[in-house]
């Protein structure tokens, strides 16, 4: 009390003092002359305050302690940290910052844009306040994106294709080509069954999984597509015909094959095959119908050819003035349809008439048919040979009894039922044949009036009939004579 009033005396007392250490004194009021008052000074400390930090994020997302969560939407993200004071806020994304290191920061706010969780570390200096350091994660999730093949359709035989994809959910304007996503782009083809898709397979559809892309800011879901395999066209060049047959009287087919291009894919179970105006000679129409893998209708031709036949006429012989009759012919090459041979109607003919001369006649026998155009028939005509007819000759030798008469024999001669003007020869003294008839011949028959036996030679002939030679008799046997002796003339 005697001292009175005791005051500090320091600036450090100030509250905006610098922070730092002071010295710090006392002064009394009062002196007194009792006391001596020795003052020791002391040391005043002014420490760093306690900054006020306060965060705000940016960019979209949640933030709650420490932490910043977000969706990848192509823009930055992190968080801006906010002091009270006048403080400077160095950033880092590489690594921690600490009183040693924090000039290796940034002032400016670090943000980050891929998806990813990144560490923010920040580090607060202030000059009268404590530093703050910290870590923030930043965690941007991936955006979905959603991937679809689009549909196609090939057709069977074809290798496979895409269309390509339909992407949904990119962000911030991203596109694949952007983001060069389309090279990586994979596809699988598989049937229901599971079978995988290639050339041959039959038609239907088939899923279309895309897949092969990979990128941090999105997380791909996939959709499949469809492929579909439709039937291929039918075309003449896939088919190959036997193209030549020749007329039987039987319905043809003609092979269908399958033409080397179409080897592999092209099966007999493709298509069905039908015939028409297959069995004359003639264009013969195939139709093809496609089914299964293939549609469509392919209509080809091949040629049926008309048979070749030969017909070989036989010789025909016939007497004079006689019917013709017995003609006959030969099939020397090729065949005729039994079911032909009605329709054909073939018949030996001769142009030599019943009594045409006696004589041969070239190429006179031939055969008449009906035509058709089923054949081609080649006729090898024949001759024909009239030959002689045969005369009747009626002899009638005579026998009597000499009566001092001339009598003969009687020959006549007949074609047939009628008289003819046939010439005989007789001789009673050599008998004849043609080469001599006509200067030993006479054609008065030689009559007799002793009593003998003559035989008499002739010689009968006849334009157009066979000569006839022969003798005949003549027999004259004696008269009776009776001679009477008168009896009374004997002594």
């Amino acid at each position: 009390e005697a001292l009175g009033t005791i005051t500090f005396d320091s600036a450090a007392t100030n509250p905006s003092t610098p922070v730092g250490a002071y010295e710090v004194s006392i002064n009394c009021a009062n002196s007194s002359d009792n006391i001596e008052v020795e003052v020791v000074p002391g040391i005043y400390t002014v420490e760093g305050g306690d900054l006020t930090v306060n965060y705000a994020k940016i960019g979209a997302g949640e933030m709650t302690d420490g932490q910043v969560t977000a969706t990848y939407d192509g823009s930055a993200h992190g968080v801006k940290v906010n002091t009270s004071a006048d403080a400077i806020v160095y950033y880092s994304a590489e690594k921690p910052l600490t009183d040693k290191n924090f000039g290796d920061g940034s002032t400016d706010p670090v943000t980050f844009t891929d998806a990813d969780t990144h560490a923010l570390y920040y580090y607060i200096v202030s000059e009268n306040y404590k530093p703050v350091s910290g870590i923030f994660s930043v965690i941007i999730n991936p955006a979905e994106l959603t991937v679809k093949a689009n549909d196609v359709q090939i057709t069977y035989g074809d290798a496979v294709t895409n269309n390509g994809v339909t992407y949904e959910g990119f962000v911030g304007g991203d596109t694949a080509e952007k983001l060069d996503l389309n090279k990586d782009l994979t596809y699988t083809y598989t049937s229901q069954a599971g079978n995988a898709y290639g050339i041959g397979r039959g038609v239907g559809e088939y899923t279309i999984t895309p897949g092969g892309l990979d990128t941090d800011n999105y997380l791909i879901s996939y959709e499949s597509g469809t492929l579909t395999v439709k039937q291929k066209a039918l075309t003449e060049d896939m088919f190959t015909v036997d193209d030549e047959f020749t007329y039987d009287g039987s319905a043809k087919e003609a092979a269908v094959g399958i033409a080397d291009s179409e080897s592999g894919l092209l099966t007999n179970a493709d298509f069905a095959v039908t015939y028409a105006n297959n069995v004359n000679a003639g264009e013969a129409i195939v139709t093809i119908t496609g089914k299964g893998n293939y549609k469509g209708t392919v209509v080809k031709n091949f040629t049926i050819t008309p048979a070749e036949v030969t017909i070989t006429v036989d010789d025909a012989s016939s007497r004079y003035n006689e019917e013709i009759n017995g003609l006959t012919y030969r099939i020397t090459s090729g065949e005729i349809a039994e079911s032909d041979l009605d329709r054909l109607a073939i018949t030996p003919v001769t142009s030599v008439k019943k009594g045409h001369a006696v004589g041969t006649y070239e190429d006179a026998v031939s055969v008449t048919y009906n035509a058709n155009s089923n054949y081609v028939i080649r006729v090898e005509k024949a001759d024909h040979e009239v030959v002689p007819a045969e005369l009747t000759v009626t002899v009638n030798p005579y026998t009597g009894t000499y009566d001092g008469k001339y009598h003969s024999a009687e020959v006549t001669a007949k074609t047939g039922k009628f008289f003819t003007f046939a010439e005989i020869y007789y001789s009673d003294s050599v008998s004849f044949d043609a080469s001599y008839y006509l200067t030993v011949g006479s054609k008065e028959m030689p009559s007799f009036k002793d009593a003998d036996t003559y035989q008499v030679f002739y010689y009968v002939v006849c334009n157009n009939y066979e000569s006839v030679s022969g003798s005949v008799e003549v027999k004259i046997n004696p008269a009776p004579l009776t001679v009477t002796v008168p009896s009374d003339e004997i002594t």
